[in-house]
C-alpha cells in the first residue's frame, strides 16, 4: 500500500541544503570506549593528532622513552599522536600491535582494552576529513547524516541523472517515465507507484551504512520515510512533461519538433513508430504543396458521405469549392459549398500536430450516423492511426463515478486521442465529468487508495461515435459535428471494391507518412502566411486558441474552406435531447385556454392539464379512481423553465413566450404567467469585424 507524508516544509528545507553543507560528521558507529576517548580529545586536539608526522616503530619507541622517562603517564593525546604517527606510516599491522605491547609495558596502569580503544579512536580522527571530502558528494550515510541531509541527497541526485537525457519526469501531480512496448514499440507515459519510484531513486542515489569500525560502510537502500518525501514532493527537481506525442509537432513558437526524445521548451517527448520519417518541403511552401495536401485529404475522406454528399459531389465541394447544396456560414450571409462534416474531421486531426499553440481546450468531435454500417467507427480509426500511429476504443461508462476513474486511468498514458464508441442511440449524456475534460487544461480528480488529489495535463483530442447518441445542452456547446448520411437503406451492405480505398485502413496504415505530411503542410502554410485568424466563422464559448489555430489553418488552406461550424446548429437536432416535448405541449395548452399575460392558479392548470389528459414528467397524485398531478408539483416542475424562452403557436399566431411567477401571492400560492418575450434582432457581423475580434485575441501560447 502507497504511504504518504507530510512534506509542506519539505522544499524550503531542501532549498537550503547545499552541497558544501554535506560535510559527514565525525562517527558515532564506534564501539563505546572508543567514542568516549575520541570525544575527550577537543578540536585543537584532534588537529594535532592529524598533523602527527609519520613515525617507523624505532623512531615511535624513540619518543616513547623519551615519555617514560618522567616516571608519570603522559597525558592521552601524547599518546595518540605516537600512534597517529604509526598509522599514517602505514606500518604492518604486527608492528602496530607490537607497539601497544611496548605502551603497555611502559606504562603498566594501561589496559589493553583501553589501548586498543585508543587505536580506534585515533584511526577514526585521522579518516574523518578523507571520508567528508570523498564521499560527501557521492552517497549519504543512513547512520550519520540527519533527514534533511539524505532529503537533500536524493534531491540533487535525482536533478543531476535526468539534467540531460531524463527518464524520469514531473508529469502533474505524478512521477512518470516513457516506456516502450517491446512487442509494438509504441511508447507511453507511465506514472510510477511509490515502490517502482523509490526503486529509481536507489538506481542514482547511493545511500551506505557506516559500520561500527568508523572505516568501512556499506550500500543500503534508500531510507522509507526519506523515499516517501521524495515521492510526494511538491517541487521535485525533474523536468516538467506535457505530453507524448508520435506524430512531429510544431512548438508556440511554429518551430517543428521532428527529433525523438524530450523537447524541455515545449515539455513534450516526441516519440515516432521505427523508420517514421516525414519529408517536407525544404525552404517555403509552395501553392502545390498545399493543393496537394488538400486532394490527399480529399481522397481520404471521399466515400464516407459526410453530410449526404456522394463521392463526385463531395470531390468537387472540397477540391473547387463547386456544389448545388450550400451551407450558410453562422452570423453571415455567405454561403460555401464545403461539407462542414469534412473540415470538422481534417480540424481534429489538427489538434494533435499544432497542440502547443492551443493555449486552451480543444473541441470533441461527434461523428453522428443515422444508421449501423455508415463507418462511423471506421472514420475514426482512420483517423486515430494517422494521428497516432495506432487505434484504442473504450466503452462510455455508465455510472459518473466509473467515468471519472476511466477518464483519469486514461489521462495516465497521455495519449494523443481517446475515443468512445458505440454511444448507445437515445440515451442522452449528460455528465459533468466529461464537460471538465473538455474544458479544463488540467484534470484533477482523487484515487482510492492515494492522499490528497491528483492531476494530469489534459492535451488529447476526443472523439464520440454512435448512432445519433444524444448529449446534453452543456456538452453539445463543447462538440463539432461529423454527420455521416448514407443515401442507401443498408450501408452495410454496399460494394466497397468500388471505393477510392477498397481497404482504406490498410491503405492508411501503410502510407501514414501520406497524410501526416498533408497535415504538416496546411500547418506551415498558415504559419507562412503569419498566422492569420480566420473570418468566416464565430469562436464557440471557451474555444477562442482552439478556433483562432485549427479554423485559422483550415481558411489559410484554400478560400473556399471557410464551412467550418456551418452545421453546428444542427447539432440541436441530431444531438439534442427532445426533453421539451411535454413543456411544448403544455404551454400550447395554457396559450389556447388562458392566453397570455393571465395570472392562472397551478391548480387551475392540473386541471386543464387532467381534462386534456395530458402526460408530464411528474409523479401523478391519486384521488379515488382519479389520477392527477398536485398543484405543487406542477409549480416546481414550472419553475424549472421559468426564464426560458419557447416558439408557441397562440390564438394570433406564433410567439416567443417565457414563464414567470407572479409577484403576489393568490389563494392557492403564487401564480403563474405565460409572457410574451420580445426578441432582439441578431447582429450579422461582417468579416471584418469577425477577424478583427479574432485578432484582439491574440496569437501564440501553450498548453492550458
Amino acid at each position: 500500500m502507497e504511504m504518504f507524508v507530510d512534506v509542506s516544509n519539505s522544499a524550503a528545507v531542501a532549498a537550503e541544503i547545499e552541497p558544501e553543507e554535506l560535510v559527514i560528521p565525525e562517527p558515532s558507529a564506534i564501539a563505546k570506549g572508543a567514542k568516549e576517548i575520541r570525544d575527550s580529545f577537543d578540536q585543537k586536539q584532534r588537529e594535532r593528532i592529524r598533523k602527527a608526522q609519520a613515525l617507523i616503530l624505532s623512531d615511535a619507541s624513540e619518543a616513547l622513552h623519551e615519555l617514560s622517562r618522567k616516571k608519570v603517564t603522559p597525558p592521552d593525546v601524547e599518546l595518540a599522536v605516537l600512534v597517529a604517527g604509526l598509522e599514517k606510516a602505514k606500518a604492518p599491522e604486527n608492528t602496530k600491535v607490537e607497539f601497544l605491547d611496548v605502551l603497555r609495558a611502559a606504562f603498566p596502569k594501561l589496559e589493553k582494552t583501553w589501548l586498543k580503544n585508543l587505536r580506534v579512536a585515533v584511526k577514526n580522527i585521522l579518516k574523518a576529513p578523507s571520508r567528508s571530502a570523498a564521499q560527501a558528494m557521492t552517497y549519504n550515510l543512513v547512520n550519520l547524516h540527519d533527514f534533511r541531509h539524505q532529503v537533500g541527497h536524493g534531491l540533487r541526485e535525482l536533478e543531476r541523472a535526468n539534467k540531460h537525457n531524463p527518464t524520469l519526469f514531473r508529469y502533474g501531480s505524478e512521477v512518470a517515465e516513457i516506456r516502450t512496448d517491446p512487442l509494438t514499440g509504441a511508447a507511453a507515459i507511465e506514472t510510477l507507484s511509490f515502490q517502482v519510484f523509490k526503486a529509481r531513486v536507489n538506481a542514482v542515489a547511493e545511500y551506505r551504512r557506516l559500520h561500527l569500525d568508523g572505516e568501512s560502510s556499506q550500500g543500503v537502500s534508500v531510507p522509507e520515510d526519506v523515499a516517501q518525501t521524495l515521492y510526494a514532493h511538491p517541487e521535485l527537481p525533474l523536468p516538467v512533461l506535457r505530453g507524448i506525442t508520435r506524430t512531429p509537432v510544431f512548438d508556440t513558437e511554429g518551430n517543428l519538433i521532428k527529433v525523438p526524445g524530450y523537447h524541455r521548451a515545449s515539455g513534450l517527448y516526441y516519440a515516432p513508430p521505427p523508420d517514421f520519417a516525414v519529408d517536407l518541403p525544404s525552404g517555403r511552401v509552395s501553392a502545390e504543396d498545399v493543393t496537394q495536401a488538400i486532394a490527399d485529404l480529399c481522397d481520404l475522406f471521399c466515400d464516407f458521405e459526410m453530410d449526404g454528399l456522394s463521392r463526385e459531389a463531395f470531390t468537387a465541394a472540397v477540391l473547387r469549392g463547386e456544389g448545388d447544396k450550400q451551407w450558410r456560414l453562422a452570423g453571415t450571409r455567405a454561403r460555401s459549398a464545403v461539407p462542414p462534416s469534412f473540415l470538422a474531421c481534417v480540424a481534429w486531426m489538427l489538434e494533435q500536430p499544432c497542440r502547443p499553440m492551443i493555449a486552451g481546450p480543444v473541441m470533441g468531435l461527434l461523428v453522428s450516423k443515422t444508421t449501423p454500417g455508415a463507418g462511423g467507427g471506421l472514420l475514426a480509426k482512420v483517423m486515430q492511426m494517422i494521428v497516432q500511429g495506432s487505434t484504442a476504443s473504450r466503452q462510455l461508462a455508465k455510472s459518473e463515478d466509473e467515468r471519472r476513474k476511466a477518464i483519469f486511468t486514461a489521462l495516465k498514458g497521455s495519449p494523443p486521442t481517446v475515443f468512445w464508441d458505440n454511444l448507445r442511440a437515445g440515451h442522452e449524456v449528460d455528465s459533468a465529468a466529461l464537460a471538465s475534460l473538455l474544458t479544463e487544461p488540467v484534470w484533477t480528480d482523487r484515487e482510492l487508495g492515494r492522499s490528497g488529489e491528483r492531476s494530469l495535463m489534459v492535451t488529447a483530442s476526443f472523439i464520440f461515435v454512435g448512432n445519433r447518441p444524444l448529449f446534453s445542452d452543456e456538452l453539445r456547446r463543447r462538440l463539432s459535428l461529423c454527420e455521416l448520411l448514407p443515401q442507401v437503406a443498408d450501408p452495410a451492405a454496399r460494394d466497397t471494391s468500388s471505393f477510392a480505398h477498397p481497404d482504406l485502413f490498410g491503405d492508411v496504415k501503410r502510407d501514414r507518412v501520406r497524410y501526416v505530411r498533408a497535415l504538416l503542410v496546411l500547418v506551415l502554410n498558415w504559419i507562412q502566411q503569419g498566422r492569420p485568424s480566420p473570418k468566416y466563422s464565430v469562436a464557440p464559448g471557451s474555444y477562442d486558441e482552439w478556433h483562432r489555430v485549427v479554423v485559422g489553418i483550415l481558411e489559410a488552406a484554400a478560400p473556399h474552406w471557410k464551412s467550418w461550424g456551418a452545421n453546428r446548429s444542427k447539432l440541436d437536432d441530431v444531438a439534442g435531447s427532445d426533453d421539451t416535448t411535454e413543456i411544448d405541449t403544455l404551454l400550447a395548452l395554457w396559450a389556447q385556454e388562458y392566453g397570455l399575460g393571465q395570472p392562472v392558479e397551478a391548480s387551475a392548470l392540473c386541471t386543464a392539464v387532467a381534462q386534456a389528459r395530458l402526460e408530464l414528467p411528474l409523479k401523478p397524485a391519486r384521488h379515488g379512481d382519479e389520477c392527477e398531478y398536485s398543484s405543487k408539483s406542477l409549480g416546481r416542475y414550472l419553475k424549472s423553465f421559468a426564464g426560458r424562452v419557447f416558439e408557441v403557436e397562440t390564438k394570433d399566431g406564433e410567439k416567443s413566450v417565457a414563464v414567470r411567477q407572479h409577484d403576489k401571492r393568490g389563494k392557492g400560492g403564487y401564480p403563474w404567467l405565460l409572457v410574451e418575450v420580445a426578441q432582439k434582432p441578431k447582429a450579422v457581423p461582417n468579416a471584418v469585424s469577425l477577424a478583427a475580434g479574432a485578432q484582439r485575441r491574440g496569437r501564440g501560447g501553450n498548453f492550458g
